[in-house]
């Protein structure tokens, strides 16, 4: 008789932020060194575009779990991606 004990599941998560079509944040951290202190336009160009990050992280073992739209008091919209990936898994 085989008996299976089931364990449950630990995933870590990242949160996203796509601006201005965009990949900008991640984790609340700028995704790529700025030039200086502030986020200029180029850097803003230097970060990924969503499909291509998407991509790349799908490609680590990250999952999708939810795309939010937010709009802040000045009326900018921002959305924020979800993924999550298990930990322990091949691919981290």
């Amino acid at each position: 008789m085989h008996i299976h004990h089931q364990t449950a599941m630990t995933y870590e998560y990242i949160v996203a932020m796509e601006q201005h079509g965009k990949i900008a944040f991640v984790n609340e951290e700028w995704i790529n060194p700025l030039q200086g202190h502030e986020p200029s336009a180029e850097d803003l160009q230097s970060c990924p575009e969503p499909h291509v990050f998407l991509n790349a992280k799908g490609a680590e073992g990250w999952d999708l779990v939810s795309v939010v739209q937010k709009t802040n008091e000045a009326g900018d919209q921002f959305t924020h991606i979800y993924l999550r990936r298990q930990i322990g898994s091949q691919h981290g």
